[in-house]
């Protein structure tokens, strides 16, 4: 049967397709791909399983990797831009000669 694992890191996304066995585990199915990656937590569409989960056919395995930046620290650093970045476009030019 045919599963598919996705996975991705701060650039890239991956899809992987993945023939396994009837009664193959999520665990089994990841040691199969012999993926380059570290996870913290694995998932099929959405809902978080344990690697002994028993995978039906054309389920999608996903990994989910650890924030590097909690959401609420990236939106702060975000409004913090934003201000600065209007302060810069309202602040007057220069006039020539001055400076």
């Amino acid at each position: 049967m045919n599963i598919e694992i996705v996975y991705g890191d701060a650039i890239n996304q991956t899809l992987l397709s993945l023939a396994v066995e009837i009664g193959t585990t999520v665990g089994q199915a990841l040691q199969q791909a012999n993926l380059p990656i570290e996870y913290e937590q694995a998932g099929i569409f959405g809902q978080v399983v344990s690697l002994d989960k028993v995978v039906e056919a054309n389920d999608r395995i996903e990994l989910y990797r650890s924030l590097v930046i909690s959401p609420m620290q990236a939106r702060r650093l975000r409004a913090k831009k934003a201000v600065v970045r209007k302060q810069r476009r309202s602040s007057p030019l220069p006039l020539a000669g001055e400076g």
